[in-house]
């Protein structure tokens, strides 16, 4: 579940630790916890990569992910304040300007679906989008 924040003039990242090199993430994300819901997972793993308490909005993406036997789930969120930083899990978080968006270095595809939704849909669109990648 991923809290992808992200208006009609900002997006914001965070680049994660991986064993060997780090990837730039295009929202947080990570599994859920026993016992935890999609929105408190969501602000959870905000809170871990980005040291942010966001506010959790609607759906924006839910995308299954047949080959890893997973289903993404990405949602709208704001941040109330700008204050953030990297996580125990980060390298580093940054916010680009959408011109900026440094999309050959995103490492899930799943999280470009979610994004380029997000870019392209109207302020009053609040239809998810649903993907299936093989």
């Amino acid at each position: 579940m991923d809290p992808c924040q992200c208006t009609k003039t900002k997006f914001f990242y965070a680049s994660e630790q991986s064993s060997q090199e780090a990837t730039i993430g295009p929202c947080l994300q990570d599994f859920l916890e026993n016992g935890e819901g999609l929105t408190d997972g969501a602000a959870r793993e905000a809170k871990e990569e980005a040291l942010i308490k966001p506010i959790i909005g609607p759906l924006i993406a839910v995308v299954d992910v047949i080959h890893a036997h997973q289903v993404h789930v990405f949602f709208r969120a704001h941040l109330q304040n700008l204050e953030f930083g990297p996580g125990k899990e980060s390298l580093d978080v940054k916010l680009f300007k959408l011109s900026e968006i440094p999309w050959e270095q995103m490492a899930f595809k799943t999280g470009k679906i979610a994004l380029r939704a997000q870019i392209n849909k109207s302020e009053d669109d609040w239809k998810p989008v649903y993907e299936t990648l093989p």
